[in-house]
């Protein structure tokens, strides 16, 4: 929360002001002993306790008296409030603290990035609307992390079918489908939903025949409009955004995060909070590996992530990379495919409809 450095110089600074904080405590409170039960303060030996009541108040500074604390073995102990008052308010709090508290919101997934200082969590949020069928990308993002993207838009229309989420068969908004309706069984992209959520958008359901197999699309002075794309994004653009837009972001390891928003997004699925993930993903679905394992996990133990979904070809780098003590508090999940990754990222799995081979 007070330092965030490729090195440990600054951190070094923090920990010497806080011992330094910590010794003036314990010194003070050794001196007011001293007063209270006769002894030497400052060389001067005092042979009996001064008359009348020393209050610990007078003799230590108000601040230094409430945080001062001495442990059962003489070692000062640093508090919070300690560390709070030498060292001020945090200087970095979780920048994703307020995306995560939001509750389950289909389209919002949490990623994993590299950073100069170390890895860091990212959410990554997706959005529909009505429009022309275009993806909208937005967040200070690099040449990679936009052709991810297209890569993710490109894999889930392709997919559609086997994910419940074809564009000819949209449920009505009382039907339920890719996670089934409220209560109700799931459709092929999905398990049975209890929760309370929404039904998917696009999850396969009851046909919309009547409108032209989509949903209808209303301008802004509430004409109807010509939809434009095709599959998924027939009448309707989609954007995807990445917050914390300052910071300039690039690179493959978002793939499959940009993946499972888009699906949670169109079945009305959320994703599991505990969960993180990272990995590149290729057309045909396959989990790519990608590097910075070890900063990703430590940051994804530091926010409390619970289970963390990595490519399985780079199993190696976290049995050689990661502390154990890291390792022994994560569930890390290998996954080859993309099917291993929805089937680990939504609470009761993801099921696709896969066409059996003869």
């Amino acid at each position: 929360s007070y330092t965030r450095e490729a090195g440990v110089r600054g951190l070094q600074r923090c920990l010497a002001s806080l011992c330094r904080a910590a010794a003036v405590h314990a010194a003070q409170a050794s001196d007011h002993k001293a007063v209270e039960g006769g002894g030497i303060v400052g060389g001067v030996v005092l042979a009996s306790p001064p008359e009348g009541p020393v209050s610990r108040n007078t003799a230590l500074h108000p601040a230094a008296a409430a945080l001062s604390r001495i442990g059962p073995d003489g070692v000062p102990v640093v508090t919070r409030e300690l560390i709070e008052k030498v060292l001020g308010p945090p200087r970095y709090d979780g920048a994703s603290d307020d995306l995560r508290s939001s509750g389950l919101v289909p389209g919002v997934v949490a990623g994993l990035s590299w950073t100069a200082v170390g890895g860091d969590i990212m959410y990554i949020e997706a959005a529909v609307m009505p429009g022309a069928g275009s993806l909208q990308l937005t967040g200070q993002l690099g040449d990679v992390i936009k052709e991810s993207a297209h890569i993710a838009m490109s894999w889930v229309q392709s997919h559609a079918a086997a994910l419940g989420l074809t564009g000819d068969s949209i449920p009505s908004p009382e039907s339920g489908g890719g996670g089934g309706s409220v209560g109700g069984s799931g459709g092929a992209g999905g398990r049975r939903r209890g929760d309370g959520s929404p039904p998917g958008m696009y999850a396969a359901g009851a046909s919309l025949e009547a409108q032209g197999g989509h949903w209808p699309v209303r301008g802004h002075h509430g004409g109807d409009v010509s939809p434009g794309g095709h599959g998924l994004l027939r009448g309707r653009n989609v954007h995807i955004h990445l917050p914390q837009g300052a910071i300039p972001k690039d690179g493959p390891s978002a793939g499959v995060t940009m993946c499972c928003a888009l699906v949670s997004l169109f079945s009305g699925r959320p994703v599991r909070v505990d969960t993180a993930m990272t990995g590149e993903v290729s057309l045909r679905g396959l989990v790519l590996p990608v590097g910075g394992i070890k900063e990703k996990l430590i940051a994804a133990h530091q926010n409390g992530i619970a289970r963390v979904l990595v490519p399985a070809r780079n199993l190696s780098d976290v049995e050689h990379e990661v502390p154990e003590s890291v390792r022994a508090e994560l569930k890390i999940v290998p996954c080859a495919t993309m099917a291993d990754v929805l089937e680990n990222a939504f609470e009761g799995g993801y099921r696709l409809a896969m066409p059996s081979k003869l």
